[in-house]
């Protein structure tokens, strides 16, 4: 049934951002085998948390291909939460690659619909990083400064999971550390902040 399938999808997505990039993807490709077309929820998830583990793993064709497919899917069958959670996990995967537009493209559309919609908020704080990281890639420092500060206020609403936490504090290194002349303090500070997230999320 679709629930034990959605719970094996979230357990893979927790073992992958503890290291456990290898057991967490053939825990989905034996579900992604199991599945029928007809559960589309769990269907859509399994290739969405494919292309994110994929990318953990640095397979980033394999990455795509689930992210594209379960964008797919949700567009044609999904609900507006799954078009949003696709969208965020392909955005990441298209700017890891190296297509600023293409990850600009996908995620300002799933930021725009969580926002028309009031679903799926809880990938705000994400969708604003990642976007924060494709300005920078960009050269736009000031753009993903201003990303960044409504990625932490969005936390700061409750908005997240403690992972996106995590996510919007990784994005703030990675800027800091791209200034002309780097704020080593800053750096410090904001690295002090992933590790106690860290810490909390085990």
């Amino acid at each position: 049934s679709t629930a034990p399938g959605l719970c094996r999808v979230w357990w893979a997505l927790a073992s992958a951002h503890l290291g456990r990039t290898a057991e967490a993807e053939a825990a989905l490709e034996a579900l992604l085998a199991e599945e029928s077309e007809g559960a589309l929820q769990a269907l859509y998830g399994t290739h969405a948390i494919l292309c994110e583990v994929l990318r953990l793993r640095g397979d980033l064709p394999g990455a795509l291909a689930h992210g594209r497919r379960a964008v797919e899917l949700a567009e044609e069958r999904g609900s507006v939460f799954s078009r949003v959670e696709a969208a965020a996990f392909l955005g990441a995967a298209e700017l890891a690659d190296g297509d600023l537009t293409a990850a600009t493209s996908v995620l300002e559309r799933a930021l725009a619909l969580a926002r028309d919609r009031r679903t799926a908020l809880w990938y705000e704080p994400r969708i604003l990083a990642t976007l924060a990281d494709a300005k920078r890639a960009a050269g736009d420092r000031s753009g993903a400064r201003a990303l960044l500060a409504e990625a932490r206020e969005s936390v700061e609403r409750g908005r997240g999971w403690r992972l996106s936490a995590c996510d919007v504090e990784l994005a703030r290194v990675r800027l800091l550390a791209s200034e002309p002349v780097p704020d080593r303090t800053a750096i410090e500070s904001a690295l002090e902040s992933v590790e106690a997230l860290a810490t909390e999320l085990g």
